[in-house]
């Protein structure tokens, strides 16, 4: 039967495979330009180009052909039914990436430029919502702002980062110096003595455009000290730390896109791996908004997923990992607070599992569901608690490691079954019992041997000895399974699958087990009354923190630490007795046999030949459950190998960082649980994870068994051509960019890989907060409010921008004093005219009203703003200008009347209301967007006698 980790993955398989093949369609389709594409103009770069189209469904499909990255990008802006059905992330997009033995997908220029426009949105919007600047002094403002964005750009643009040389890996001959000298970096220095020429070819451009985003910083602080007054007494820190806090605000905002990245990996080129990446639940949060006060608790939750394209073009997924941030809001300093929201974010994930487990089986809702999940933390506790504190404040990953243990302790705790309440397909709630089984552990992946030895805390060494027995026992489980299918297919059990481990029939150690198994059974009633006591007071907390149930909270958790810490006492001193009995040379024997058996269950003719597995008329389906678990097998012998060794072996070791997470996630999976891997920020370690795993998945695709990372043939192939090109197709990747705008995992070499340069990806995605700090040396230049800018300010807040399709022109004035045909839009601001080339259809004769006042009767079309301005446009005479004109009309109703507003357009037809739609979603704003008539919509718009343009005005 499948598990139910098993049919999520079967069904998260069949929506990418329908992505997948709808990305290739609408791309091939463009190649001929059928079905209603155009092209779309707009300010992208010569190598880039854009196809668009809107079908019956009102779904939006774009197609971006990046010549320069050797890129194809599917971009789906999805209608309601795709929402539904998960199609879509939770800001509406798929997007699909093809990469081929060519493409780029790294650190680029455009990032700069991309971190920049974060900066400038957030600028923007606190300008925008002042109330305290009058309206003409507000365009000025933001014209000046629009400007310095322009300049910027165009400066970032000469930051050039070259991919070729970024891409380049050393040649073969280093890897001798590499062996010799250990495990140290073969780029610094080759057999020349010559500087790595990728990493010092990066920092030119990136140190220019780092010093450049940080002096964009500053100007814009100092001018908004000086022209809003809510800054005028502020420090410029504060004012930085206000601009970084609305870029939260916006990056929250937006949401996050359902991301599948398809491309090569290995040696084999026929082999087509799939990563992707899709949000979970209603609304993401960036990693940097943990502070609780959402309805969503969990930040930067997303599934990560990898597999490949199978014969028949459809996605295999062969894994799925979740992850997010740790459970604790660290923004938060009650604890009593922090430690409830912990445990409705612990709830919240139960939630969404169960809630995909009804989504492929709805029978299973009648009766109670077992959700088993095994976790794997990597958050970093330093020697002891207060320490910590002191150090990192309320980022310290002791506190956050203690909150999670507890969060996830009142749950394991709870009398099961109980009821928990899940979101339905058509967003109604429902209540189905559950019974949780959940395990833990948490092994840092940024120190070294000597670090660990400092970190070395008790909250951590009783996590992880509870956390290996349970794993332990899981794999005992499904390794009596595996026997009894060789029993069930007429094949002898291999010796090594007779037997738990090379501890078996130690007395000592059954008796040790059979002393925790009391432990257990004594302490679990007094648990489940203490957690339940505990949920109770801070859920009450929660509602009413005055203070008055501290000493109740202090006695429960007493009562609590005392019987746990017993309990893992024992926990300790099994995995304590193990470690002493532990034999490396055994160990060694039965992966050798069960790597033998891995390799005839891979072939259908030496599973003939071989005695030991006689012809038994395996079907290829059966072969293949075998191989797999007898992979997973191995994956649990690694793990003991790493968790109980002294030496060169231990997961201590830098070479071995995230071997044991790897494996231990696998194999936990390979069982048919639910995994997650997660660490502060789920973003950076938590990245790194997600990019091995895709690795590993990758190389058994194409070897048929794991990478043996400490067989130097393996590690070599597996560095080379399996961890640098999963680096690039990892959708991780792209979730640095949109939880922070800064595309890069901030992770060490030692720890991960010294052939990508993962200091580049380092230092850029640094920027995300980096250029807020160390702004005290930089001296504000160009500043609003200096009489010489003032003086250049130019009347257009869009002008560079557009300056190809603006020209300088009053409309002409017909025979009778009235417009009779503009040449263009007329924007008018502070009495300043810019036009823009579009043709007006203007009545020959106007209008009276009683008074005999002349009116204008034009043809409402392609957008009018109720209660606002109107705006009036007709018959489009440049058709190349179209998307740029009507992003000039957003853009100034959003300068002129605050980012808050919310305009209602009416289009012409569906052409206008798909660019519409297309723009509003590029710029993250909301607008009511429908169709009219425009031979029945008329406007009647009172004009001077002899009017020289046409103004966007509000309407009273």
């Amino acid at each position: 039967m499948q598990s139910y980790n098993d049919a999520i993955k079967t069904k998260l398989s069949e929506q990418t495979t329908y992505l997948y093949q709808l990305a290739n369609e609408h791309i091939n389709e463009t190649k001929s330009s059928q079905n209603g594409w155009t092209l779309q103009p707009g300010t992208n770069p010569d190598w880039v180009k854009t196809w668009v189209k809107t079908d019956e469904n009102k779904r939006v499909h774009r197609v971006i052909n990046d010549s320069k990255y050797h890129v194809t990008t599917y971009e789906l802006i999805g209608n309601e039914d795709d929402k539904k059905n998960k199609l879509v992330g939770t800001n509406g997009r798929t997007i699909v990436k093809l990469l081929n033995d060519k493409s780029y997908d790294f650190v680029k220029t455009e990032d700069f430029i991309d971190r920049a426009n974060l900066l400038y949105q957030a600028a923007t919007e606190m300008i925008s919502k002042d109330i305290t600047l009058d309206r003409n002094h507000k365009i000025k403002f933001l014209t000046w702002l629009k400007a310095q964005q322009t300049k910027l750009k165009t400066d970032l643009s000469n930051c050039t980062i070259d991919p070729g040389i970024i891409q380049e890996i050393p040649p073969d001959e280093v890897e001798d110096i590499k062996q010799k000298k250990g495990f140290f970096s073969i780029f610094k220095k080759n057999k020349t003595g010559k500087e790595d020429s990728r990493e010092k070819h990066f920092d030119e451009p990136f140190n220019k455009a780092e010093l450049l985003l940080k002096q964009a910083v500053v100007n814009i602080a100092e001018s908004m000290k000086v022209q809003l007054t809510q800054y005028k007494n502020k420090e410029r820190s504060e004012i930085v730390h206000a601009v970084a806090e609305t870029e939260k605000e916006i990056i929250t905002k937006r949401g996050r896109p359902f991301v599948l990245k398809v491309g090569h990996i290995g040696k084999d080129k026929k082999n087509s791996m799939v990563s992707l990446q899709v949000p979970l639940g209603t609304e993401t949060i960036p990693s940097s908004q943990r502070k609780g006060n959402f309805s969503t608790k969990l930040s930067n939750h997303v599934r990560d997923g990898s597999g490949y394209i199978d014969g028949e073009g459809k996605v295999q997924l062969a894994m799925i990992v979740d992850g997010h941030c740790s459970y604790p809001p660290i923004g938060e300093k009650d604890e009593m607070k922090r430690r409830y929201i912990a445990f409705l974010a612990v709830q919240e994930k139960i939630s969404l599992l169960a809630a995909d487990i009804i989504k492929t089986n709805p029978e299973s809702s009648h009766q109670p569901i077992t959700i088993p999940l095994s976790a794997m933390m990597m958050l970093t506790p330093a020697v002891g608690k207060k320490t910590e504190r002191i150090v990192r404040g309320s980022e310290s990953e002791h506190g956050q490691l203690s909150d999670t243990s507890y969060a996830l302790e009142m749950l394991r705790n709870k009398k099961q079954p109980f009821s928990i309440s899940i979101k339905r397909e058509d967003g109604s709630m429902q209540d189905i019992k559950v019974n949780i089984d959940v395990s833990y552990m948490n092994i840092p992946v940024n120190v070294g041997k000597l670090k660990h030895r400092l970190i070395k805390d008790q909250l951590q060494t009783t996590i992880n000895a509870r956390g290996f027995y349970q794993f332990s026992k899981s794999m005992d489980e499904a390794r009596q399974k595996l026997a009894a299918q060789f029993t069930q297919n007429n094949l002898p059990i291999p010796l090594t699958l007779l037997k738990t481990n090379s501890w078996e029939n130690n007395q000592e150690i059954q008796n040790a087990e059979m002393v925790l198994i009391s432990a257990e059974n004594n302490s679990k009633e007094k648990l489940i009354t203490c957690y339940a006591n505990l949920e109770d007071l801070l859920k009450r907390h929660n509602i009413n923190p005055d203070g008055k149930l501290d000493n109740e909270y202090h006695k429960i958790k007493s009562e609590i630490i005392k019987i746990q810490s017993e309990l893992n006492k024992k926990y300790v001193d099994f995995q304590t007795l193990m470690s002493k009995h532990y034999d490396p040379k055994k160990l060694a024997k039965s992966k050798k046999q069960i790597l033998s058996i891995i390799k005839k269950l891979s072939s259908s003719e030496e599973l003939i030949t071989l005695r030991e597995l006689p012809n038994s008329q395996l079907d290829n389906q059966s072969r293949n459950q075998l191989r797999e678990q007898c992979i997973n097998q191995l994956r649990f012998l690694k793990c003991q190998e790493l968790f109980y060794s002294k030496d060169e072996n231990s997961y201590t070791r830098k070479r071995n960082a995230y071997q044991f997470h790897v494996n231990y996630l696998l194999a936990n999976e390979g069982t048919g649980r639910s995994i997650e891997g997660f660490c502060k920020s789920a973003e950076d370690r938590t990245g790194w994870l997600r990019i091995s795993m895709l690795a590993h998945v990758a190389f058994v695709k194409e070897h048929g068994h794991d990478p043996d990372l400490n067989d130097s043939e393996d590690k070599k192939i597996y560095d080379r051509f399996f961890a640098t090109k999963a680096h690039e197709l990892s959708a991780s990747l792209e979730n640095t960019k949109y939880n922070s705008e800064s595309r890069g995992l901030q992770v060490s070499k030692d720890f991960t890989s010294d052939l990508i340069g993962m200091s580049m990806g380092k230092k850029m995605a640094g920027l995300a907060k980096g250029i807020t700090k160390e702004l005290d040396k930089l001296k504000p230049v160009n500043l609003f409010h200096d009489q010489s800018v003032k003086n250049k300010i130019t009347s257009s807040i869009f002008e560079e921008e557009n300056k190809k399709s603006i020209i300088e022109t009053p409309a002409p004035l017909s025979r009778n004093g009235y417009i009779e045909k503009t040449p263009g839009f007329i924007v008018e601001i502070n009495k300043v005219k810019k036009t823009i080339p579009i043709d007006w259809q203007v009545d020959q004769n106007p209008s009276r009203n009683e008074s005999g006042e002349p009116y204008l009767n034009v043809k409402q079309t392609a957008a009018g703003v109720k209660g606002e301005f109107k705006i009036f446009q007709h018959k489009l005479s440049v058709k190349e200008n179209q998307e740029a004109t009507f992003k000039v009309m957003l853009d100034t109703f959003y300068a002129v009347h605050g980012a808050n507003k919310i305009p209602l357009i009416r289009a012409k037809d569906e052409e206008a209301k798909r660019i519409f739609e297309t723009l509003c979603q590029e710029m993250n704003r909301k607008a009511n967007i429908c169709l009219v008539s425009t031979e029945a919509s008329f406007h009647r718009e009172k004009i001077s006698q002899t009017p020289k343009s046409l103004s966007l005005h509000r309407t009273h």
